[in-house]
């Protein structure tokens, strides 16, 4: 059976993590670690360990020169600083182009009404099917359900457009 621990592993992990294993070690440990299940095993991993260890610090220690972390630093405010400034300026074309499509929708609607006014009046010509005025009416309702729609929808759709908020840089 297998012990599970050894008197000399804290003699092994310290040689390991003081960069002495395997060169500069005593003969003494080195002999015991051949000898002992244990503290090979130990002297294996804790070899793996370190060298990760070390190459992940010398991946760490390559930064970029510091110039180049002071040109990002400014880039990167300069992009933050114009987003927030063109939040007000989307807002407002928000609501300018609602009330554009305010507008024409009621254009829309007062040219609807004055034709459906005048709709007598184009009865009496002799060229006009009567039955096609009656459509008419479906016609309007469903242009003027379009505009609707359209007017509550383009807000929408401007601020989705011009917001980041739902972009991920």
């Amino acid at each position: 059976m297998t012990p599970f621990e050894c008197l000399r592993e804290a003699d092994v992990i310290d040689a390991i993590a003081s960069g002495r294993w395997p060169d500069r070690a005593d003969a003494d440990l080195r002999a015991h670690v051949a000898s002992c299940e244990v503290c090979g095993d130990v002297a294996e991993v804790a070899s793996a360990m370190s060298a990760e260890r070390d190459a992940a610090w010398q991946e760490a220690a390559a930064l970029p020169p510091a110039q180049v972390v002071w040109l990002r630093a400014q880039a990167r405010a300069r992009s933050a600083a114009a987003r927030e400034a063109a939040r007000p300026i989307a807002v407002m074309q928000a609501l300018g182009l609602a009330s554009a499509a305010g507008v024409i929708s009621v254009a829309i609607g007062f040219i609807a009404y004055w034709v459906w006014a005048r709709s007598e009046w184009l009865l009496t010509m002799p060229a006009i099917d009567p039955l096609a005025l009656g459509s008419m009416g479906f016609a309007i309702r469903g242009t003027l359900l379009a505009i609707g729609l359209w007017l509550v929808l383009a807000p929408v759709a401007v601020y989705l457009v011009a917001s980041d908020d739902w972009i991920r840089d």
